[in-house]
């Protein structure tokens, strides 16, 4: 697998609306139409999931380390997408336990062979924190 560069995803947050409007020219959805639309779930469904969870973005230095501003353009996509998405201060565990703290629904994090994506877990706990 070849590792992603930083210099391969400059400017991709600031390039989302361009991006949309090329998407919706060659496939008539919008990025976030098309994340619907491979989910199996209506557009008015996912908003309404979506105004209700936040993302935590975790930054993770094993392997390779970090990718400069790949944090950042994860969380730029879940904002465009809708989602209140932060970016932790901290990485690994201290920024899982950060999320955590900082309420995120969903966490979503990557290293040098997994991109993940969790909801779910951190809901449950936050049920049970009061």
């Amino acid at each position: 697998m070849t590792r992603l560069k930083s210099h391969d995803i400059v400017g991709v947050g600031a390039g989302l609306e361009k991006l949309d409007a090329e998407l919706r020219k060659k496939t008539g959805r919008s990025l976030f139409g098309i994340a619907c639309h491979a989910a199996g779930i209506a557009g008015k469904t996912a908003r309404d999931l979506i105004a209700s969870a936040r993302v935590g973005v975790v930054p993770m230095s094993c392997g390779q380390g970090l990718i400069g501003g790949f944090a950042d353009t994860v969380r730029d996509i879940a904002t465009h997408i809708g989602f209140d998405a932060f970016v932790t201060r901290h990485t690994d565990v201290a920024g899982v336990a950060e999320a955590f703290e900082r309420k995120a629904d969903i966490l979503m994090m990557a290293d040098d062979d997994r991109f993940f994506a969790e909801r779910g877990l951190l809901s449950l706990l936050n049920h049970y924190e009061g």
